[in-house]
């Protein structure tokens, strides 16, 4: 087993440290948030959930000798030392690190998080893209595709080496092989697997130069006798470190990861470096405040253990309710217990806010290629004035890979709007998912930025990866937000789950507020050079049960460019596509009227709107976002 380090190439060139010190905040929050979503993506069995642990070792004496020694440290300290004569901003905790390990007695923290039913580090060394070389061996690279997970950049394992005052982490997996296109994968018949990775910053040994990374494996040469380290397999693997460092796996089956993080430094409450016992407790608020749903759902179980050397003095399981119990109300209450209007303190509300997509580029693979659409988010609101007060008024924001987004704070609520908090689940985290719902789910992982913590219009994804319209629909989806929220804590709040009351006045509705609510959709938006014109599908469907009576929905299409602004277009004619028993008239004007017979849950209607009426200049057209804006009456005759 060896250190290798690259050599500094001819040129000179050097780096000086990893992105995620730039990048990530170094806090327990971001360091959890990462860790688990790279784990939770890898789920092998989706009849089972993944299983987490956090081990923090506290090691002195003995147990800190003898951990140095399996990872090779006095051929790694040489570099460290290298390292620590440089002026980077890593240089003070390598020294820290270098002096800890001098002296046993005063000891250093390891962290183990350690995942089950997971891929584990498959592939080989120099694959491009399999879990091994992405993780290990690769900058800036993921595999990652799949819509619902939650990585997107690459990104996020690098705050692996940010918590490390030493920049390296250990890696012990039992991986499987390759999964195939469903998903399946047998575990690997090598084994388990074993290598160690160091990313410091350029730095002199003697009289050598070296490049910031190094591999912990076996020396091997290539076909140009340059020394590197690969990974070593099945006993050898297993004999390297301590078998109190490693969580024990139970048969050939229990595959995943363990990453063991030497001199693992978090920064405390009241403190440069936390105690041990807060920092796993703040692990465990960090489970809890951002996995809840995965975890509600069974989809994740997640512990935290605390050890002096081997010795285990504390743990404890993420409830998944601690710290957010009124967002896990909000979330798991009975269809039959909400209500609709939340007049008093524990009532729960319902309402679907829509999520438009913009229309993808041709540079998107052409079986994701899709034209402008939308799909329902299903938003819970609790009246509270709750005990989790640091949260009170905000929305967490959940998409199908179960991680909270975001706790967003609605703009522009007022100042009368009683406490509450709510739950948006959005794309594939929808409770009744469809193919609109997978366009959603693509879309809102491509507006987050590195840290996955926002839905942002101006990301490298979504500039990439979709037509104009990124800004203005994300922008609707948070005003959609605040509406359905005033709309569901106000005295005054009629049933209607698409159409607040100034959306009526706006059409100018007579007699009462609709008394059945329904969900619009929009589909195949396109633009017409021949005729100057754009159609949309709109379809409207009752959110509940079949009206009694006739029944209609009214509305407009508007136009939006980036910065969010509305235009109603002038609508050219209208067309029943189903059923055929229903009308579609319009003034003329803006507003189109469709009436439904009673024996009909869902009406769709084609619209074609006037462009050279729109402030839209030609060049523009073809990637410019449509939206419809609709309420269901309940008179319809």
């Amino acid at each position: 087993m060896r250190w290798v380090f690259d050599r500094q190439p001819a040129s000179g060139v050097q780096a000086g440290g990893g992105v995620a010190d730039h990048l990530f905040p170094r806090s327990i929050d971001s360091f959890v948030r990462e860790t688990t979503q790279n784990s939770n993506d890898q789920r092998r069995s989706k009849d089972k959930p993944v299983f987490v642990r956090f081990a923090l070792h506290s090691l002195t004496d003995e147990f800190a000798t003898k951990f140095l020694a399996s990872m090779g440290w006095p051929d790694l300290a040489r570099h460290l030392e290298g390292a620590a004569e440089t002026q980077s901003l890593s240089r003070r905790r390598l020294e820290k690190a270098l002096l800890s390990a001098a002296d046993p007695a005063g000891g250093f923290n390891v962290l183990v998080l350690s995942d089950h039913n997971t891929y584990g580090l498959y592939g080989d060394e120099r694959e491009s893209e399999p879990n091994f070389s992405n993780l290990v061996r690769h900058v800036l690279m993921t595999s990652n595709g799949h819509a619902a997970r939650g990585g997107t950049y690459g990104l996020g394992k690098s705050v692996l080496w940010a918590f490390s005052d030493i920049s390296t982490v250990l890696f012990h997996s039992r991986p499987t092989l390759k999964p195939d296109t469903n998903g399946h994968a047998s575990p690997d018949p090598l084994g388990s697997r074993f290598v160690g990775r160091a990313s410091l910053v350029s730095h002199n040994v003697g009289d050598s130069d070296f490049d910031p990374n190094g591999l912990l494996g076996e020396l091997v040469h290539d076909d140009q006798s340059r020394e590197w380290s690969r990974s070593v397999r099945g006993n050898v693997a297993d004999g390297v470190l301590p078998n109190w460092i490693l969580n024990s796996r139970v048969d050939a089956e229990d595959t995943g990861t363990s990453v063991v993080i030497p001199f693992f430094g978090a920064p405390g409450r009241s403190g440069p470096e936390a105690p041990a016992e807060e920092t796993c407790k703040a692990i465990a608020e960090a489970l809890n405040v951002w996995y809840w749903p995965a975890i509600q759902s069974g989809h994740l179980i997640a512990e935290v253990m605390q050890f002096d050397n081997d010795v285990q003095t504390w743990s404890l399981k993420a409830d998944g309710a601690s710290g957010v119990k009124n967002f896990v109300d909000a979330w798991s209450t009975n269809q039959e217990q909400l209500v609709v209007v939340a007049k008093d303190d524990g009532q729960v509300v319902e309402r679907s806010v829509k999520v438009d997509v913009p229309k993808t580029t041709a540079q998107v693979a052409p079986e994701l290629q899709h034209s402008q659409t939308s799909a329902p988010a299903r938003l819970r609101i609790i009246r509270t004035e709750g005990s989790e007060k640091s949260r009170l008024g905000t929305v967490a924001l959940i998409r199908g890979a179960g991680m909270v987004v975001r706790y967003l704070k609605p703009p522009a609520l007022g100042v009368d709007v009683p406490s509450f908090v709510g739950v948006l689940e959005a794309g594939m985290r929808h409770p009744e998912p469809t193919d609109e719902h997978e366009h959603v789910e693509r879309f809102l992982k491509a507006a987050e930025p590195y840290a996955h913590d926002d839905w942002l219009p101006n990301t490298d994804r979504i500039a990439q990866d979709y037509q104009l319209g990124a800004g203005a629909a994300l922008t609707r989806l948070k005003d959609g937000i605040s509406n359905a929220i005033r709309e569901a804590l106000k005295p005054d709040a009629g049933d209607n789950e698409d159409g607040p009351t100034n959306l009526s006045r706006k059409f100018d509705l007579a007699g009462e507020q609709p008394s059945v609510s329904g969900r619009l959709t929009i589909k195949n938006v396109a633009y017409h050079e021949s005729t100057r014109s754009w159609s949309l599908d709109v379809t409207m469907t009752l959110a509940k049960v079949k009206s009694e009576s006739p029944w209609k929905f009214v509305g407009t299409v508007e136009v939006d460019n980036q910065f969010g602004k509305n235009e109603s277009l002038n609508i050219k004619s209208t067309k029943v596509l189903s059923p055929d028993s229903a009308t579609c008239t319009t003034d003329n004007g803006v507003i189109f009227e469709c009436t439904v017979p009673g024996d009909s849950r869902q009406a769709t209607i084609r619209i074609v709107v006037d462009a050279d009426a729109s402030v839209i200049p030609p060049i523009m057209r073809e990637r410019v976002a449509l939206t419809a804006v609709a309420q269901v009456d309940k008179g319809g005759q």
